[in-house]
Parts: C-alpha cells; structure tokens; sequence
C-alpha cells in the first residue's frame, strides 16, 4: 500500500522490530529517540521501547513481490555481564518483524495517514552472535549482539516437503495399506512400467549396464495395466 506524503514539508523515519522469542516473550525495540506506539495487526496499539542508535538494521530491499532476502539486526551497548542471561534464551528460531515508521518531526508523534506503518520484513532469527567493543575513556566493554535473519520465503524454499515412495511412507499416512509393499523389490532392476502384457507371453525389459538383456516374468504384471 502506497502512502501519500504529498501535504508533508518533512517528516521522521524510523524502524520497530518486534522479536517473539519462544519461552521468553516478545521485545519490542526502536530506533527512535522515545518510546513510540503503533498499531499491530490485531488492531492493538503496542509501545516499541527507545534504543536510538543503540539499534542498527541492514538496509532493507523493497520489491514488488515477495523475494528470499536476509537482514542483519544489531543491538549495541549490552554490558558484558549479560551475555551469559541472552545466550540462555532461544534467539535462534525466534519470528521477527520490521515495520518502517512516519512520524511528525515537529510533535515526535506517528503520522496518522493510510499505509503506516509501512511492513518491511517478515522472518526467522537463523543465527546470532557477539562482539565486544572497549571505550578508552572509560576503560569498559560491551557486547554487540548480531542477529541473521531469513526471511519466510526463503525459509519455505528450503523445506522438504513431500513423502517417501516406499512402504514406511505409505504405512506412517495410510497404517494397513499394503499398495507399496513391493516397491523394494524394483530397485536396480529395470522395468517397463505401463507396457501392456498378454496371458502366456514375456515381456523384455531394458537392458541393464552390465548385464545381458533380462526377462521379466509374469508376476510383474501387477505393476503394470493388463
């Protein structure tokens, strides 16, 4: 959905990113300089807490269909005794959403137009990370959490879906079917699936690589129409 900034002389930007990390809860974290609240799907209005500059986003690529994309979030300014609480949670799995936000430079308030907050991305937390950073003048250190996330599709183009075309398949989604049964006892040996057999006659098979041309006998012709 397109938003008409038209009547506006300027206006703020800034990103939420919302975190369900299971077990845990949700965070909600901006890059604005005070808490900000804006409208969900569920149609509930929830406060995103202030991180400022403290929260980096990777630049974000907008296209007109969905596309398998990666995005890397980073939270700075963690004091390093924390790291053993964050590496206690599940980040990695955790659903995560990005939302681009308008607001008014003038009230620090969410422009109350069609379209915002603007949907960016949608996905999986697939990795994470730490790094530590030392400030001279304090002679202190923090860590600075990286995230790696994937988004939903590209997570869907990696998953195996389907089943196996063998007995334990068949048995797991059909218990007492019995049609696969047989299956096993095809591989390696080359037939011709479909080729119509008469009563009384042999049908030749395709010849294997290393050995002569076989013959398959009648009892196969369950595998094939009569």
């Amino acid at each position: 959905m397109s938003i008409d900034l038209s009547g506006y002389s300027s206006v703020g930007i800034c990103q939420c990113v919302k975190i369900d990390i299971p077990e845990y809860g949700t965070l909600r974290l901006s890059t604005y300089h005070k808490p900000i609240s804006i409208t969900e799907e569920d149609g509930i209005a929830y406060e995103y807490s202030a991180a400022g500059i403290l929260l980096s986003i990777s630049e974000a690529v907008s296209e007109l269909r969905a596309t398998s994309v990666e995005t890397s979030i980073g939270l700075s300014g963690i004091p390093v005794a924390y790291a053993q609480g964050v590496q206690a949670v599940k980040l990695r799995g955790s659903r995560i959403d990005i939302r681009r936000v308008f607001t008014d430079p003038i009230t620090d308030q969410v422009l109350a137009i069609a379209g915002n907050p603007v949907f960016m991305f949608r996905g999986i937390v697939t990795n994470y990370g730490f790094s530590e950073t030392y400030n001279e003048f304090s002679s202190d250190s923090s860590l600075v959490i990286n995230l790696s996330c994937s988004s939903l599709l590209d997570m869907l183009n990696t998953k195996i879906a389907g089943r196996r075309t063998n007995d334990d398949s068949m048995t797991v989604f059909y218990p007492g079917d019995t049609s696969f049964n047989r299956v096993s006892k095809l591989i390696g040996k080359p037939f011709d699936f479909g080729a119509p057999i008469k009563s009384g006659q042999q049908q030749a098979t395709q010849p294997d690589a290393a050995s002569p041309v076989a013959v398959a006998s009648d009892d196969l012709s369950m595998y094939g129409p009569p």
